[in-house]
């Protein structure tokens, strides 16, 4: 199942620009800008909300990984599975190069398990911000405690490979027994690139 999400997001990119320059040539100068600002609109909102659907989809998985553990913490002992879930969370991953990966902070917050950075694990997140300025682990407590079912938080996030952040798409979801926020993500820049070339396009 994992494997199919940046398959997705590839295949999702491909309808828009192969419809574009038809929709172009049927307006005047104007309109087309317009069009193209509006279109570009719906079309990054629609594909921001389909990646979310997979991405809360791979988060229940992570979510309910954690309630078998927790289930069994009077049999295990409340340490050993917490510890035993947090092994098994820290070597999962999904995409086509297994770079998606789930990590856990409380509502501190703080982090609980980093798989990719573990320097961050114990690290007070309070005041960690992207380059716009967003308190995104802040953020990501606001959204659990709005909803049970967790929700998307969009920040920018160091990416390998690149010198600076890149838009990242994530899902979050806290398990109320260890207060636990569980969250995954996939990096959108690609999003941002296909309608920058939708943009380019319509400039002419």
């Amino acid at each position: 199942m994992f494997k199919f999400i940046s398959t997705k997001i590839f295949f999702l990119l491909i309808p828009p620009m192969i419809g574009i320059a038809v929709i172009f040539s049927a307006v005047g100068f104007h309109g087309m800008q317009r069009l193209s600002q509006d279109f570009e609109a719906q079309y990054r909102e629609d594909l921001i909300q389909k990646i979310a659907r997979d991405l809360e989809n791979s988060v229940q998985i992570a979510y309910d990984l954690v309630e078998h553990y927790y289930k069994q913490r009077q049999e295990m002992g409340e340490e050993n599975a917490k510890n035993a879930a947090l092994n098994a969370l820290k070597t999962m991953r999904f995409d086509l190069n297994d770079e998606g990966y789930f990590w856990v902070n409380d509502s501190s917050p703080k982090m609980v398990m980093h798989p990719i950075n573990p320097k961050l694990n114990g690290a007070d997140l309070r005041n960690i911000k992207d380059p716009a300025g967003k308190a995104l682990f802040m953020e990501m407590v606001q959204v659990t405690k709005a909803s049970v079912a967790g929700g998307v938080v969009e920040y920018q996030w160091a990416k390998p490979g690149y010198e600076d952040p890149q838009p990242k798409l994530s899902y979050v979801i806290v398990h109320p027994g260890w207060d636990w926020i569980i969250g995954t993500g996939v990096y959108v820049d690609g999003i941002d690139a296909v309608i920058g070339a939708m943009q380019t396009r319509a400039r002419g």
